[in-house]
């Protein structure tokens, strides 16, 4: 679990953003040279960047994503006997709930040992072109609900773990770019809006996720993206 994230911390941001008795939200961002849609084509197939070592089945090749809504993020078990591989089953370790290509990924799912807690979590990942053949990734994992671990405990390992998958996928994308933005530590600034308002945007200043009441100028909730 105690997996460390090897990107610069001139290249990214990764920290647990907070935290209480009862969850926790952990958020990492980096600026990669590429654009949205290569990095579409190399995220929706995590057996490419995900790490073998965080897995039910110990090879990160039975990883699959099927990208759609509802779609599984699993991995197959599987038994050799007699020379012959055998399907023994899979694991769930989490279910799309919102897909935009190139854009966003949202998906449901309590990974690792949080699996067997009374907990959810909410993992985003979203994409934003700046414009200049370059894009900003970013991973948002929030978790919540009842756990036999200790949150300031399990908090960091959980991170260390989603850093060492964002940091296999930034590697497997390309190189990590040094930015104004992201190496901002000023808590007030290093939680990016990455992507449209709508989606997802990170204060400080606020103990909530998303725009100032999700209301329009004429007053009416706006339903997210």
């Amino acid at each position: 679990m105690l997996a460390v994230l090897f990107l610069s911390p001139n290249a990214a941001v990764a920290k647990v953003s907070s935290q209480s008795d009862t969850g926790f939200a952990v958020f990492h961002i980096a600026d990669v040279a590429a654009e949205p849609e290569e990095i579409w084509r190399k995220l929706i197939v995590p057996n490419r960047w995900w790490s073998s070592d965080h897995s039910w089945s110990g090879n990160a090749e039975n990883f699959y994503l099927e990208a759609k809504i509802d779609g599984c993020f699993c991995e197959l078990l599987k038994t050799e006997k007699n020379g012959e591989i055998n399907d023994a089953g899979a694991v769930e370790h989490m279910r799309i709930i919102h897909i935009d290509r190139a854009r966003s990924l949202r998906m449901l799912g309590a990974l690792g040992p949080l699996q067997s807690e009374a907990v959810n979590g909410t993992f985003t990942i979203a994409i934003k072109a700046n414009g200049d053949g370059t894009s900003k990734l970013s991973f948002l994992y929030v978790v919540g609900g009842y756990m036999r671990f200790e949150v300031t405990k399990i908090a960091p390992s959980i991170d260390a773990v989603m850093g060492e998958q964002f940091g296999n996928l930034v590697k497997l994308i390309g190189p990590v770019l040094e930015s104004a933005d992201t190496v901002s530590t000023d808590s007030d600034k290093s939680e990016l809006l990455v992507v449209d308002k709508g989606i997802v945007e990170l204060s400080s200043d606020a103990d909530e996720i998303g725009t100032e009441d999700n209301k329009s100028e004429d007053g009416e909730i706006r339903r997210e993206r």
